[in-house]
């Protein structure tokens, strides 16, 4: 049956893993990733040799291994959220918070999110407020975006506009990972 034929990568990896919140059952997982069920059932596998998620009859659940590792992850970047915003009608967008970056922005890191299907990827660098660094002069009403998270100085706010949400989140982690060290070390944690 083609549905269940296993087909994702390591960002799809690290999407299933951070979508396992208490119990969860595989066709959750799959509804939320928007993976096949035979892609997440490899994913869980992984992750159970692993020893980062177990099962019961109820669903999957981190083990605290895992919980321990969504933890740093979490320390490192914030959820991802959806951002409706009024501009780019039609894509799908959300946004997600690398937190206390020393990263510079430039275009090849937005260039990261493209290359992963995005459409359109902004990123505002937070300093008493939020900015576009590579703007002269601010371009964008950034007032829904101040309402999206709690800011601290040196965050870098990414969202992200694809055709569909799957696209949207790869390409959101996927930046993210360039724009922080120790989240890609925590990535191979997971994924390799």
């Amino acid at each position: 049956m083609v549905g269940n034929k296993c087909n994702y990568d390591a960002l799809d990896i690290i999407r299933v893993f951070l979508s396992i919140d208490g119990e969860k059952p595989r066709k959750e997982l799959c509804h939320t990733t928007g993976l096949g069920e035979g892609s997440v059932k490899g994913i869980l596998n992984l992750l159970k040799e692993k020893a980062i998620m177990d099962s019961s009859r109820k669903g999957h659940f981190l083990t605290r291994k895992g919980r321990r590792l969504r933890n740093e992850i979490r320390n490192e970047i914030s959820e991802i959220k959806n951002a409706k915003l009024g501009f780019f009608k039609g894509l799908k967008s959300a946004a997600l918070v690398v937190k206390n970056s020393k990263s510079r922005i430039t275009y090849k890191v937005r260039d990261i999110a493209i290359r992963t299907g995005a459409e359109v990827a902004l990123l505002f660098k937070f300093d008493k407020k939020l900015f576009m660094p590579q703007c002269e002069q601010d371009l964008i009403n950034t007032s829904e975006l101040d309402l999206l998270f709690d800011y601290s100085d040196g965050d870098i706010l990414i969202v992200v506009f694809a055709d569909n949400i799957k696209i949207v989140e790869k390409a959101l982690l996927n930046v993210a990972v360039a724009l922080n060290k120790k989240l890609s070390r925590l990535n191979l944690r997971i994924t390799g």
